[in-house]
């Protein structure tokens, strides 16, 4: 993550795959460490074929007022763009690109993004063919300092929706090789195009209907400069 930030939003889906599932033990992932070896504890091997590879992913979580569950985006919201909305994106990836001294981080950090359209988004990376109808976009905020880096793919976009509540419209893909601190937008997988999936490997379905919920004005935020810019 390209600027310093103290809180964020611990957005997560724990997948669970496999013949025996203990869940009295606890499974865990090993935090990513500059120079270090990634690798997944407590996982089971991938089956032939299984793209993406999946493992038991439990989290033993104790929610409070800065760690929260966020949901998956609706399935009806697949034509929806974010042109001009506010989003945010966090994770524990770089915070600027290696060349320039980034590192990793111990902490949670997160940033402001601003939603582009997938036209506007083309134009950056005119000849990608990983720009799909399922890529949502996002550029800085107010500041080229901000965006996703390395180690922060897979991490969470999110937005408050219109009944107040954080929902997750984006996972990290990629980013340009012009570096983090670049103007070009960064791309995101969205959520919404895969539900029928998730319930077929969790058993769980995690769509849900905007219409099902109460709307009201989410809380103002105030920004300060300071929470924006990036160093």
């Amino acid at each position: 993550m390209a600027a310093v930030y103290i809180i964020g939003f611990l957005c997560a889906l724990g997948l669970v795959q496999g013949s025996i599932v203990n869940y009295a033990q606890p499974v865990y992932v090993e935090q990513l460490r500059s120079g270090s070896v990634s690798r997944v504890v407590g996982g089971w091997e991938a089956k032939p074929g299984q793209i993406p590879h999946q493992v038991s992913v439990r989290m033993n979580t104790d929610f409070a007022a800065l760690v929260q569950p966020c949901r998956l985006q609706q399935s009806a919201s697949r034509v929806e763009e974010y042109v001009g909305t506010r989003l945010t994106v966090s994770g524990y990836g770089l915070t600027d690109d290696a060349v320039n001294g980034g590192t990793s981080v111990e902490h949670l950090r997160w940033v402001f993004l601003r939603g582009i359209s997938l036209a506007e988004c083309r134009t950056w990376y005119p000849t990608s063919q990983a720009i799909v109808e399922s890529t949502v976009c996002a550029e800085y905020y107010n500041h080229t300092s901000q965006s996703a880096c390395q180690g922060d793919s897979g991490g969470p976009l999110s937005l408050v929706d219109l009944d107040g509540k954080p929902t997750m419209v984006g996972v990290v893909s990629f980013g340009s090789s012009a570096g983090c601190n670049s103007p070009w937008p960064s791309a995101y997988v969205r959520p919404e195009f895969y539900h029928d999936w998730f319930t077929e490997i969790t058993g769980i379905n995690f769509d849900w209907r905007r219409e099902d919920f109460t709307t009201s004005e989410p809380t103002p935020v105030t920004i300060r400069s300071e929470d924006t810019m990036g160093i």
